[in-house]
């Protein structure tokens, strides 16, 4: 169970990264300097709740490897 549980918090790692990769790629697309205060800040909250959401997603990855004894640093 633990290891399925690894594979598909593995690949939720990977579609979180993706997408960021993603929408840095839109947010150079875009003239940050254009966009109305209210959007700079829209955006860079969504950004920060991705990367804190991606922080909780790693730390139970380490979790799960670490019960599979596959962690290592």
């Amino acid at each position: 169970m633990l290891d399925k549980c690894s594979k598909y918090i593995d690949g939720v790692v990977y579609n979180l990264d993706q997408s960021s990769k993603q929408d840095e790629e839109h947010f150079k697309e875009y003239s940050f300097e254009k966009m109305d205060p209210n959007q700079k800040t829209t955006l860079r909250a969504i950004k920060l709740r991705k990367f804190q959401f991606l922080l909780k997603v790693y730390l139970q990855y380490c979790a799960v490897l670490s019960q599979l004894s596959k962690y290592s640093i």
